[in-house]
């Protein structure tokens, strides 16, 4: 149930990015779509769309950790989860 990195970029690279996860955990499932931008120092994240067949598995964070931005899932139960990130990157 602690923040959990399912994705990375490197800032020198890419400066925003659209990500769509999709997480299993037993017969619950959740989708969701995320946009993230940096300025080199600080990320921000928005959820701007998300469904889940029963109650909400995961919550999403951004930050950046050296030259990386780290796309994080906290999960809101302890049991084994799968995570599935399609990922679109704009460079700078």
């Amino acid at each position: 149930t602690a923040a959990t990195t399912i994705d990375s970029l490197a800032i020198s690279t890419y400066r925003s990015s659209r990500f769509q996860v999709q997480i299993t955990q037993g017969s619950s499932y959740q989708s969701s779509d995320l946009m993230v931008i940096h300025d080199g120092t600080t990320a921000s994240i928005i959820e701007y769309g998300s469904i889940a067949t029963s109650d909400y598995l995961g919550s999403f964070t951004s930050t950046i950790s050296g030259s990386n931005l780290l796309l994080q899932v906290t999960m809101g139960l302890s049991s084994s989860a799968t995570v599935k990130v399609v990922r679109y990157a704009i460079s700078i």
